[in-house]
C-alpha cells in the first residue's frame, strides 16, 4: 500500500509486488483513513501481509492503525525512511534476499519508474530510486547485499547520471529535506510542503532594516561575520531580508521571476538565507553593491563563515535569477569552502542539478 500523492514509493513496491505475486493499492496517504472500497478491496484479495511503503509523513498513521484494526496488528507491516530513497532502499532489502540485477529510477519525477516497475516486476527484480548523480548510503548497503552487478539506469542522462550505476554517495546532507541546510531551492524544485516552516528560528542580533529571523544556525553565523567585517574595516553591514514565510512571500511576490521567487520557492522561506545592505544604505538590492565595500568584502570572505553567494553574474540560465550581489544563503563552512576552493559557482552545478531558468 503505498500513497498516490506522488509515486517514488509506489514504483520501488510494485516491482517488488510483481516480483511476489503481489499487488500494489493506492491510497490518499495524508488522510486519517480508508475508503470503504478500499477496505472491501483488501478483504476480497485476502492478504497475508499489508506492507505500507512509505514513513508515517507519505502513508499517514491514521491509516496503519485503520488497516491493524480491520486486518491484525501481524499482518501490517510498515516500510519507511527519512526520505523517498531510503524508503526504496529499505523497500528493496525486505523483499529481496539477492539479484544479480537493479533497475535504477529517477526520485524526482515518475514516468520513467513506473514504466520501469511494471518491466522490473515482470523479469523479478528490484526497481531503487535514485538521485540525478548519487545514491544514499542504504542503497550502497543493498545493492552490495544483493550481489547486484548488472544496474541498469533508466532515462536519459538528462535522468541519471552514470554515478548512479557506480554508486557515488549523495552528499552527507540532503538536497530535498527543508530541514537540511543543504537544500536546494529553486524554481523546479519547491520546499514540501510549499508552507514549510522551520522550528528553530532566531532572533539575529545584528543591525537590520526589517527585523531579522534565521535559523539558529544561520544566526550565529552572520553574526559572527557582520562582527568580523566591523573589525576588518571599523565599517557595518546590516540584515536587509532574511526568513520570509509562504505568506509572507505571497506579500512580496511581484510577479517579475528574474527578481522574485513565487511562494514555496523562495531561498528565504528555508531561513538560510539574507539580504545583507551597507550601512548606510548604498546600492540596496541593486548589482552595484558588488562594488560597494561591504559587497567586496562578503565576495572573498564569506564562505568562511558558510555563506556562499547563491545567484552569480552570469549563471540566470541556470539559477533563473539576475546577479544579486546582495542575496546569501547559508549551507556551513564544508560545502561553501568546498565550492570556493572548486570555482563552482551554484549550487545546481556543483551537485549535478538540472537547470532551473524557469518554473
Amino acid at each position: 500500500m503505498a500513497t498516490g500523492r506522488n509515486f517514488p514509493d509506489a514504483a520501488t513496491a510494485a516491482a517488488a509486488a510483481g516480483a511476489v505475486g503481489g499487488a500494489v493499492v493506492l491510497v490518499d496517504g495524508a488522510k486519517s483513513s480508508i475508503p470503504n472500497a478500499t477496505t472491501k478491496l483488501l478483504r476480497d484479495l485476502q492478504p497475508r501481509r499489508i506492507v505500507i511503503a512509505g514513513s508515517k509523513a507519505a502513508v499517514s498513521s491514521g491509516i496503519e492503525k485503520a488497516l491493524r484494526t480491520a486486518f491484525g496488528s501481524s499482518a501490517v507491516v510498515r516500510l519507511g525512511g527519512s526520505d523517498r530513497y531510503r524508503t526504496s532502499a529499505r523497500i528493496t532489502d525486505y523483499f529481496f534476499d539477492s539479484s544479480d540485477t537493479v533497475f535504477f529510477a529517477t526520485g524526482e519525477k515518475f514516468p520513467d519508474a513506473l514504466a520501469g516497475a511494471a518491466l522490473a516486476g515482470q523479469f523479478g527484480v528490484p526497481l531503487l530510486t535514485a538521485q540525478r548523480s548519487c545514491v544514499v548510503p542504504e542503497t550502497v548497503d543493498v545493492v552490495t547485499s544483493l550481489g547486484a552487478t548488472e544496474r541498469v539506469l533508466l532515462g536519459s542522462t538528462a535522468s541519471l547520471r552514470y554515478t548512479v550505476r557506480t554508486l557515488e554517495e549523495c552528499p552527507k546532507h540532503s538536497l530535498t529535506d527543508p530541514n537540511s541546510i543543504w537544500v536546494v531551492v529553486n524554481k523546479k524544485r519547491p520546499l514540501s510542503p510549499k508552507d514549510w516552516a522551520p522550528k528553530d528560528l532566531v532572533r539575529v542580533n545584528a543591525p537590520y532594516v526589517n527585523t531579522p529571523y534565521l535559523r539558529s544556525a544561520a544566526a550565529t553565523a552572520v553574526e559572527k561575520m557582520f562582527a568580523a567585517y566591523k573589525k576588518s574595516t571599523g565599517k557595518q553591514m546590516q540584515v536587509l531580508s532574511s526568513y520570509r514565510s509562504y505568506a509572507s512571500q505571497q506579500a512580496v511576490y511581484t510577479g517579475n521571476d528574474l527578481l522574485t521567487a513565487r511562494p514555496g520557492y523562495s531561498e528565504h522561506q528555508t531561513g538560510l538565507a539574507v539580504d545583507v545592505d551597507a550601512v548606510p544604505r548604498t546600492c540596496s538590492l541593486a548589482p552595484c553593491f558588488a562594488d560597494t565595500s561591504q559587497g567586496k568584502w562578503l565576495a572573498n570572505n564569506a564562505y568562511k563563515y558558510g555563506f556562499i553567494l547563491r545567484y552569480p553574474s552570469g549563471k540566470t540560465s541556470v539559477t533563473g535569477y539576475q546577479f544579486e550581489p546582495w542575496h546569501y544563503r547559508y549551507v556551513g563552512v564544508e560545502l561553501a569552502t568546498a565550492m570556493r576552493n572548486s570555482s563552482v559557482k551554484t549550487l545546481e552545478e556543483y551537485f549535478g542539478l538540472p537547470a532551473a531558468p524557469n518554473y
